[in-house]
């Protein structure tokens, strides 16, 4: 028989189950239909406490209760519904697939049901990862990937709070960006003499350019007259396959000034691309790339990669990337004087912050020497 308990609810004894069951009744507020769910417990009291659980959560325009889902099988819908909507770039897009499918999908946390996520398992999967040597940049990572995921399906009301908002983000330590020397750099460079994308090695040295920034560019983006080069291409790679695209922030769209050596090198390489354009004929992809394949098409940057691994072994130059360039060029801009600001435009930062937690350390020495003129113009 059904029965109330203090005027909250109805409560009966199950006929099939060993268990008292209490009733509710919704409406969904995407369907806007009436909807009805039970809650169980061992006895009429406990049936009843979850019943004002439930009733909280309706109050607040939460699901009646989390979904059984796991979080994997979650997963599997996120990737192919929620991110391709939304509104990040395709790289990043792709970074968050990658890391999803690799670290969340298979692992024990993949197995959790939505419902049983709690912050501890967040916690111990974040510990997990940092004991197997993962950088602290992939775990903060895998942080906003899985804040993503969590928020997405609390969102549609699979979950009513996402746990993960109980956790606190992972930091990175500010590390100093390995840089070389304009002696090193010149040794690099005269190593790729001869090479396909000489040229390409070189303006990126020459201005800190991206490596997806300078494969993007097209001969439209070069001001001879005002030499002025304009940066509003990246390309990458993603899901295998080459992606042209604009750059993730405004600031990321920008003009650099071309210094007069610079200028001449894009014009050698263009009589060079133009010779190159007549013997491939009608087999040239005129794609107004300034750095393109033998037949005018983008480069595939592990090819590019390829050609610096090469000069900087025959350089002598140990545990260098293709970033390292930009971080060169960034340097010996400020150790000639470049004020941060600049420097930061220059190479596109989101902003100036991001210069000055890297490259801050370089500027030491020109605070001393600011201070001591300061100290000396006041007559200490």
């Amino acid at each position: 028989m059904s029965k109330r308990l203090n005027g909250e609810g109805m409560v009966r004894k199950h006929p099939s189950k060993n268990l008292y069951e209490a009733r509710y009744s919704y409406t969904d507020p995407i369907t806007e239909k009436r909807k009805r769910g039970s809650v169980y417990g061992k006895n009429a009291q406990e049936a009843l406490t979850k019943l004002r659980g439930v009733q909280e959560r309706l109050k607040e325009n939460k699901p009646p209760t989390d979904s059984r889902m796991t979080v994997s099988k979650w997963i599997d819908q996120w990737q192919s519904r929620n991110l391709p909507a939304s509104n990040r770039k395709e790289t990043t897009k792709e970074t968050y697939r990658l890391l999803s499918s690799k670290h969340l999908k298979p692992s024990p946390f993949g197995e959790l049901e939505l419902s049983k996520v709690r912050p501890s398992h967040i916690d111990e999967l974040l510990e997990k990862l940092k004991s197997q040597g993962y950088s602290e940049s992939t775990i903060r990572n895998l942080y906003a990937v899985l804040n993503s995921i969590l928020d997405g399906a609390r969102r549609d009301e699979l979950i009513a709070v996402n746990p993960i908002r109980e956790v606190r983000r992972p930091r990175v330590s500010k590390q100093e960006a390995k840089h070389l020397s304009p002696e090193s750099v010149r040794l690099l460079l005269d190593a790729s003499v001869g090479s396909r994308y000489e040229t390409l090695l070189r303006l990126i040295a020459a201005t800190g350019l991206r490596r997806g920034e300078a494969i993007g560019l097209e001969w439209s983006d070069i001001q001879f007259e005002k030499k002025l080069m304009q940066i509003r291409f990246t390309v990458s790679r993603v899901q295998g396959k080459l992606h042209k695209s604009t750059p993730k922030t405004s600031n990321s769209r920008r003009e650099i000034p071309l210094s007069d050596g610079l200028i001449q090198l894009l014009k050698t390489h263009r009589k060079n691309q133009n010779t190159e354009r007549l013997m491939a004929g009608d087999k040239w992809l005129d794609n107004g790339l300034v750095f393109s394949t033998e037949l005018g098409g983008l480069i595939d940057p592990r090819n590019l990669l390829r050609v610096f691994t090469n000069a900087a072994k025959a350089a002598g130059l140990e545990k260098v990337s293709l970033h390292t360039l930009r971080h060169s060029a960034a340097t010996a801009m400020l150790n000639t004087g470049t004020p941060m600001h600049v420097v930061s435009r220059i190479l596109g930062h989101s902003s100036i912050s991001i210069t000055v937690d890297t490259y801050g350390h370089i500027t030491e020495d020109s605070q001393r020497d600011a201070m001591d003129g300061l100290s000396s113009a006041l007559g200490f």
